[in-house]
């Protein structure tokens, strides 16, 4: 997993944003030992990037907005 360093500034976003996921059942935390090799083989590991925005700059409703940007099966988008 990539570490990211991002000020204090975007942490309460990405912190909604992840718990999110994993509160919704979207995503789960595994281990790879707890799949047989067979298993292994059936699973879809997938890119994916924390996108970072600011929403309504310049106004007092301005915010922190985060999503997780999951990539396609086979896609070769714009991926850094």
């Amino acid at each position: 997993m990539r570490r990211i360093l991002v000020g204090a500034y975007f942490k309460a976003a990405i912190t909604d944003e992840v718990e999110g996921i994993f509160e919704k059942g979207t995503c789960k935390e595994v281990r790879k030992s707890d799949f047989s090799k067979e298993e292994l083989k059936r699973l879809a590991i997938m890119k994916a990037k924390l996108v970072l925005a600011m929403k309504d700059p310049g106004t007092p409703e301005e915010r922190e907005k985060a999503r997780l940007v999951v990539q396609a099966i086979g896609s070769t988008g714009n991926w850094q």
